[in-house]
């Protein structure tokens, strides 16, 4: 799994869920498989919310199984190999009386090698390799102290984290609302400054800007409070006014946002549009637009976004809205799209990651 999510150079996030990964891995095979795999398809269902998760948390163990590997310099250890990407992979003993010695590699290797297994098992399997190379008689004074454990958050719009703890020192990073930090030290979390560990370098940032807790959920716990169910035509955004059309027809399995942007991903239209209905909308301004939209269920009115079972689509070409103009008269661009598959149809959407929708003005 974590082959997948590199493979497709998605970065990992600190997320809180118990999906198993044998499920995602079922379901994305086929697009990665194939003799012309779906890229952007694959990072669909990878990034759904309730699966990435589980390769989020994933990934955090194994990051710190590889943090202590480097520490105490393990590049090849009895029965564990390196794999591709420098994760622990069991290999079997070839005596019986070796077989009894590492038994407990064997319900390890069921994490890493077979199929991941739940979080939980992860952290035994931590602590299990610690004790194995205790054993093998490595210097007790190269232990780490800690580990990344508790999640916070940012709590305010936009944090600077600085490279010493004082508020003149030099600004090195500025994180997001919501974005997720450990401590490198979790004795520091009642301090005026905190210790951050941060894309594997380090920085410091003001306690009273952070919340305890993973982001992505207390991002979801804000924006669940402004479930709202749109009213068909709903208008979000709209610049300048023109004497051309746009019409959408949607089908009738959710309801969508559709979006034109021109090439310098200014928004110049977005509004809303219920399953099983049409949308017509005049006075479109000249142009080139692109196509976009969005599928998903609970739209939270304050984040301006869908919450749940999100797909964004576009339009890989560009319409051009123009006004033709003959010697007895002149003619506008009418633009008409369905949101489901018709017949003769022109209009093959490409899929595109959903948070690059949103995160875009509405």
């Amino acid at each position: 799994m974590r082959d997948y999510y590199r493979r497709l150079d998605i970065p990992p996030k600190y997320t809180n869920d118990e999906e198993t990964i044998n499920d995602i891995r079922n379901e994305i095979e086929t697009n990665l498989s194939s003799t012309k795999p779906d890229i952007e398809a694959a990072k669909i269902i990878l990034l759904d919310p309730n699966k990435k998760i589980v390769y989020d948390r994933t990934h955090s163990t194994l990051t710190l199984i590889g943090q202590l590997r480097a520490l105490l310099d393990i590049n090849d250890r009895p029965y564990w190999k390196p794999s591709k990407f420098n994760n622990f992979r069991y290999k079997k003993p070839s005596s019986k009386v070796e077989s009894k010695k590492h038994i407990s590699s064997n319900s390890a290797r069921s994490f890493f090698s077979d199929n991941l297994g739940p979080i939980l098992i992860g952290l035994g399997v931590l602590g299990f390799i610690f004790f194995v190379l205790s054993n093998d008689n490595i210097n007790q004074n190269n232990r780490p102290t800690s580990f990344p454990s508790t999640p916070y958050h940012v709590a305010v719009s936009a944090l600077n984290v600085r490279n010493k703890p004082l508020v003149n020192s030099k600004v090195i990073a500025k994180l997001q609302k919501y974005h997720t930090v450990f401590l490198a030290d979790e004795s520091q979390a009642n301090n005026d400054w905190i210790e951050i560990s941060m894309k594997g370098s380090i920085g410091y940032v003001s306690s009273k800007y952070l919340k305890k807790g993973d982001g992505a959920q207390a991002k979801y716990a804000f924006c669940a409070q402004s479930i709202t169910n749109p009213s068909n035509g709903k208008i979000f955004k709209r610049v300048g006014l023109g004497s051309h059309t746009l019409k959408v027809i949607n089908g009738p399995d959710t309801d969508a946002i559709v979006r034109l942007q021109d090439k310098s991903n200014n928004t110049i239209l977005s509004f809303y549009i219920k399953r099983s209905s049409t949308v017509t909308i005049d006075d479109i301004p000249e142009g080139s637009y692109q196509f976009q939209y969005a599928t998903g269920k609970n739209f939270s009115s304050s984040c301006k976004r869908f919450l749940d079972n999100t797909y964004a689509g576009k339009n890989n070409d560009y319409d051009y809205y123009e006004t033709k103009y003959f010697e007895n008269g002149s003619s506008t661009t009418i633009a008409s799209y369905t949101l489901y598959r018709v017949r003769e149809g022109n209009f093959s959407p490409t899929s595109m990651l959903a948070d690059a929708f949103f995160n875009n003005s509405l």
